[in-house]
């Protein structure tokens, strides 16, 4: 009993270490946003601003956007273009939401 807890808990931690989180996480939509809109936490000077971040940090969340994505944004790059590839990963990911050429 003892040797197959053992192997279980072995399992487990090997199933664990071979997941990797794609998905970018609270600090990382938070910190996207700030960067995005040019602020810093405290500098949230109007109500409006506020709320635009708190779209954005919605937005990354729930979509939800992965870790390339936000570095792509966070460099600098053209939203347009991170915003396409992300879309062509996600197409690469599931195959059936490709379009079929006739």
């Amino acid at each position: 009993m003892r040797r197959v807890a053992g192997l279980v808990a072995l399992l487990a931690l090997a199933l664990v270490s071979a997941c990797q989180r794609k998905a970018a996480g609270i600090p990382e939509c938070r910190e996207l946003a700030y960067r995005m809109y040019g602020v810093m936490p405290g500098e949230l000077v109007t109500q409006a601003l506020h709320d635009r971040v708190n779209d954005l940090i919605r937005e990354c969340l729930l979509t939800p956007y992965d870790r390339e994505l936000v570095r792509c944004l966070a460099s600098g790059e053209r939203e347009r273009l991170c915003k396409r590839d992300f879309v062509e990963r996600r197409l690469g990911e599931d195959d059936h939401y490709r379009p079929r050429l006739r």
